[in-house]
């Protein structure tokens, strides 16, 4: 049975939402349409407006003085802002904070997963140098984001530097993956390392993370980005509040909602391998998973990349120290990755889709190369409406 949503307002009307989102963007406005979806039109609830807008700076919140907040709320001193209003819950998209008897919860993105989907994008670019160009500023989940890439990057075993300003892409050691804060910085990048006469994507290859795709096609090199699912962390935020005021979540909770897709472009399209015949044939790999390539196998790999399947896989032992099957095998296994995180397909289908012979033969390589099975991989990757962060 639905539950009623007016049966813990605590007091007579409606409770009243503030959206403390500071801004007017597509990202903002996605993340209200999420919270829209879970608040907006219901008996028991009003999202509050200043006029036309109800995108409010925290000043509008602080004077609208609502019941809740939801949005860019993380230090100390806005927490307590918040409190002396009057505000009894708040739930932020920056990262969970702590202030009296204030019920406090987070909806933020998965940062770790983000850094690590990002990372895996360029497992076959072949790069083992990185850089992270972003400095974080005053946010927190920025801040948050850069410490997990660098972490990412340790554990994946690729060196990784981290950049304050895109005109230091204008001096440091190529070939180098970038990962830039946003879509706007990497635009920069790709023009600063356009004008230092280094190449794209054959010496810097560039990805950008955020939802602005005007930033990534407007560039002088078109830019990859991997998106950020704002609407569903609205939906999050709105779905973690109820159940805060309703008593049913603690305070202090802080639920992460997954990346989404990677949107690949020509910044990312190169391959950091000076032997030509093994830059050819891992790009034959990718265009066959990308669906132009047809059946693959390593006697076709050899024949399209020109060379008899003794030098091609002499080649790959002396580049790569892997064979050909297993480069062929690991973007199979990377592609069902990438299927298992962001679609419901069952896996029989997903084996299928990616090139195995059988789903017995997706469980072996995955576990060979994930150190897991398919269905143990998508448990870890739940978005977090599933595990009750949703309306």
């Amino acid at each position: 049975m639905a539950r009623d949503d007016t049966a813990f307002s605590g007091a007579p009307g409606p409770q009243r939402v503030a959206l403390a989102t500071g801004g007017y963007g597509r990202e903002r406005r996605m993340l209200f349409l999420g919270i829209h979806g879970v608040l907006g039109n219901r008996p028991g609830w009003e999202i509050v407006r200043d006029g036309d807008t109800a995108l409010l700076d925290f000043e509008q919140v602080l004077a609208a003085r609502p019941d809740a907040v939801i949005g860019d709320i993380e230090s100390a001193e806005q927490f307590e802002r918040l409190q002396a209003a009057g505000v009894r819950t708040v739930v932020s998209t920056e990262g969970c904070g702590s202030v009296g008897s204030m019920a406090v919860g987070a909806a933020v993105t998965d940062e770790e997963g983000l850094a690590r989907i990002t990372l895996e994008h360029f497992e076959h670019c072949y790069f083992r140098h990185a850089a992270y160009l972003g400095g974080g500023g005053r946010r927190q989940g920025l801040r948050a984001r850069r410490r997990a890439f660098v972490r990412a990057a340790q554990h994946a075993g690729i060196e990784m530097s981290v950049l304050g300003s895109p005109a230091e892409l204008a001096e440091i050691e190529v070939p180098l993956m970038v990962v830039c804060e946003s879509n706007r910085l990497a635009a920069k990048a790709v023009s600063v390392c356009l004008a230092a006469g280094r190449s794209i994507p054959e010496e810097v290859s560039i990805i950008g993370v955020g939802n602005d795709e005007m930033a990534c096609v407007d560039s002088p090199v078109s830019v990859s980005n991997i998106q950020l699912q704002y609407d569903l962390q609205g939906k999050v935020a709105a779905g973690l509040l109820r159940r805060l005021m309703a008593g049913e979540a603690r305070s202090g909770e802080a639920l992460k909602v997954p990346p989404g897709a990677i949107c690949p472009r020509e910044s990312t399209s190169g391959i950091a391998i000076s032997d030509a015949v093994v830059a050819k044939a891992i790009d034959v790999i990718r265009r066959a998973g990308s669906g132009s390539g047809g059946h693959l196998n390593v006697e076709v790999l050899a024949r399209r990349s020109g060379v008899s399947r003794r030098v091609l896989e002499r080649r790959f032992r002396e580049v790569l120290d892997c064979t050909p099957h297993e480069a062929i095998t690991r973007d199979r296994v990377a592609r069902a990755k990438q299927q298992i995180r962001l679609t419901t397909l069952p896996i029989t289908e997903i084996a299928n889709e990616v090139g195995f012979a059988d789903v017995k033969s997706l469980r072996f390589h995955f576990r060979r190369f994930v150190g897991m099975l398919p269905t143990e991989f998508r448990q870890q990757n739940v978005p977090a409406t599933a595990v009750g962060g949703g309306a």
